[in-house]
């Protein structure tokens, strides 16, 4: 019974692990409305910095810095009318 207990428990702490995996959050976002940069933190290994690299390309094909500016303007044009 103890072995099938810790059977379950080793697979679900490696799911976990790899859920939680800093090397996975390694590109921080620094966002504008002319563009994006995904920036790395100095000790990333390979695996975090194509992470980030994943991340920024994922930035561009969903045009992040469009989104940010539909939002900025529909914002400013609720509150225009609000008051």
């Amino acid at each position: 019974m103890a072995w099938l207990g810790q059977y379950f428990v080793k697979n679900a702490m490696g799911n976990l692990r790899r859920q939680i995996n800093p090397q996975r959050f390694n590109g921080a976002s620094l966002l504008g409305l002319q563009g994006s940069i995904v920036k790395s933190h100095g000790n990333a290994t390979i695996e975090g910095f194509g992470y980030a690299v994943k991340q920024a390309i994922m930035e561009v094909e969903v045009n992040i810095p469009e989104l940010i500016a539909q939002k900025v303007a529909a914002i400013m044009s609720s509150n225009k009318e609000s008051q």
